[in-house]
């Protein structure tokens, strides 16, 4: 099993601790290491470092490099985007190297994961994978869904036909709906949220995209070198427009961990330990007079009178609003 790391995004949801320089995935808030770290451990009972590829930007090879060095994990390889094309390029990027640098087979393994999301305990995510790994064996994209507790416009979702099986066919892929339409998928039970997290075969990779996306198909078929050289001029896509909304090939299997992608600050504030007035304090917080906050500092921070609200500083750049006014 290959797996691929998609670590090139830019997401600036959780400013000021994240930023374009330094973006979500190299911060570290569930533990003391960073979330690209964890998401590397996560599947090192699976795979070799050695089968781990990280994509990511150029301008951020610097940053990975130190994480990797770091957590002692310099037999991670890591690819860089001349360019960021969106994922589809990215996990086209990234396969073709799984099988010229690293020997892949052709219908080994290969499994695609975000580097930002929170995923626990490593057990049931383990068992998840297994549960990808069956859906590979029969020759079909498998991805992984997360049964929704909310009715939630954050994400996209997934149609499963007979959910309560733990493996279904994917009927189809919902873009990010508005609040009416994301509690219809909620109540009707037939939905699940969409984690990002795929898995299929260089020849299952490569037999939908001939099919459903001819650009990325020939792009696969060429070297990790003449990619790369071509990266700049490539159309940036999403895997789901390019391949997911389109495939009738694709089954989803459960999500039998916790799963957060941290979104934003709510979505963080929800897996923080709370103190008996519901704030969760991360960090140098001096507070008095708080309810139901969310207070994060880098830095000494004094926070005083506040409910319901989020208080940020990292720095010297503060951030202060109420919880569920924006991100």
């Amino acid at each position: 099993m290959k797996v691929l790391i998609l670590a090139g995004g830019a997401g600036t949801r959780l400013y000021p601790l994240s930023t374009e320089e330094r973006p979500k995935q190299f911060l570290k808030l569930a533990d003391n290491k960073s979330l690209l770290v964890n998401t590397i451990e996560r599947f090192l009972t699976l795979c070799r470092p050695s089968d781990i590829v990280i994509v990511t930007n150029q301008k951020y090879r610097s940053i990975t490099e130190v994480e990797l060095t770091g957590s002692g994990l310099k037999d991670v390889s890591v690819v860089t985007e001349p360019a960021k094309k969106n994922t589809a390029p990215a996990i086209v990027l990234g396969v073709r190297y799984c099988v010229d640098k690293l020997g892949a087979d052709k219908d080994e393994l290969i499994i695609i994961a975000p580097s930002d999301h929170i995923i626990r305990p490593v057990k049931k995510f383990e068992a998840s994978v297994g549960d990808m790994q069956r859906i590979i064996t029969a020759d079909k994209i498998a991805t992984l869904g997360v049964v929704p507790t909310k009715a939630e416009t954050g994400y996209g979702y997934i149609k499963a036909a007979g959910k309560g099986s733990g493996i279904s066919d994917a009927e189809r892929f919902c873009e990010k709906p508005d609040l009416k339409i994301a509690e219809k998928y909620v109540s009707s039970g037939d939905y699940y949220w969409n984690a990002g997290i795929y898995g299929f075969s260089f020849n299952v990779l490569n037999s939908e995209l001939k099919t459903h996306s001819p650009e990325l198909f020939e792009l696969l078929g060429k070297n990790v070198e003449t990619i790369l050289s071509e990266y700049p001029n490539l159309n940036g896509i999403s895997i789901d427009y390019a391949l997911s909304e389109k495939s009738s090939n694709i089954a989803v299997a459960k999500m039998q961990a916790d799963w957060s992608d941290i979104g934003g600050f709510e979505a963080f504030y929800e897996l923080c330990p709370k103190d008996k007035y519901g704030n969760a304090v991360i960090g140098s917080v001096k507070y008095e007079n708080c309810k139901n906050c969310l207070l994060i500092g880098g830095t000494e921070f004094d926070v005083r009178d506040l409910s319901d609200c989020i208080a940020v500083e990292h720095g010297g750049k503060v951030l202060i609003r109420r919880i569920g006014k924006g991100y």
